[in-house]
């Protein structure tokens, strides 16, 4: 039903429209029909921060000499004194909060340190068991073992050889020739019978494992260890004496030898 008012003796009458408010409430989020809530939504963060029992004594004590730094820095006198106090202080507290949420170096179940085993890797051997460098071979053919000549060529006969007071071994070079038609594996020994001028004869031993091609000559260097030279020993005389065996358990046959003098 329409009013209407009368506003004066020659005016019309003005109909009344009903009031309404420009602004209407928007409708809930819920109500859109562009919108979806997803509840329950977990966010997983790559970041993952450990907190390292073992490591809580250490923090407490830092915290604790920082508080005393800090307890302290009061009756020093002002300047830089009560500064360096300052920088004690929160120094020691900073480590301890690092030292407490520092992430475990260590995987789970992984030394530290450690790094994947790679493909062919030699294992490491157990304590006080070598590990086995050298790799098992068929022997040669009796005549061409035998075959085998050689010398040392270094030191020569009655030569004298300095080395240091703190040294262990002394150089020795062996020349070796196959005049066989077939490859030659064998186990080569260098043999040190050492006479001292203090103390009591000793042998010092140095096997190796050599092959030699079909008539090739070789020239081979090693380090022959010394067990008597001490720091009150003058000289020692060593006979040097060069074997070779066509395996193990075979008899050892003469290469060559040699007399000299290390000093």
């Amino acid at each position: 039903m329409n009013a209407s008012v009368l506003t004066g003796p020659h005016l019309k009458q003005v109909p009344l429209v009903p009031w309404a408010p420009a602004w209407r409430p928007r409708p809930r989020l819920a109500q859109s029909p562009f919108v979806q809530v997803t509840p329950n939504v977990t966010v997983q963060a790559p970041v993952s921060i450990e907190l390292g029992l073992g490591a809580l004594p250490l923090s407490i004590g830092l915290f604790a000499g920082s508080g005393v730094v800090f307890l302290v820095k009061g009756a020093l006198p002002e300047g830089w004194p009560q500064v360096v106090g300052t920088v004690a202080g929160a120094s020691l507290a900073v480590a301890g909060v690092v030292n407490l949420f520092l992430p475990k170096a260590q995987a789970q179940g992984q030394a530290p340190g450690a790094a994947p085993g790679l493909p062919g890797a030699v294992p490491p051997s157990a304590p006080g068991v070598p590990v086995q460098t050298t790799q098992p071979h068929l022997p040669a053919t009796i005549g061409a073992f035998e075959s085998v000549r050689g010398r040392i060529v270094k030191p020569a006969d009655f030569e004298t050889v300095d080395i240091g007071p703190f040294t262990r071994s002394y150089p020795v070079r062996v020349e070796l020739h196959n005049p066989s038609t077939e490859t030659v594996t064998f186990d080569l020994e260098l043999v040190g019978n050492e006479t001292p001028n203090i103390g009591d004869e000793t042998i010092s031993t140095l096997p190796s494992q050599v092959t030699l091609g079909a008539g090739q000559t070789s020239s081979l260097d090693f380090s022959m260890p010394i067990s008597s030279w001490e720091a009150l020993v003058d000289y020692v005389d060593i006979i040097l004496v060069a074997r070779k065996r066509r395996g193990p358990g075979d008899p050892a046959l003469l290469v060559d030898t040699k007399s000299f003098v290390i000093e």
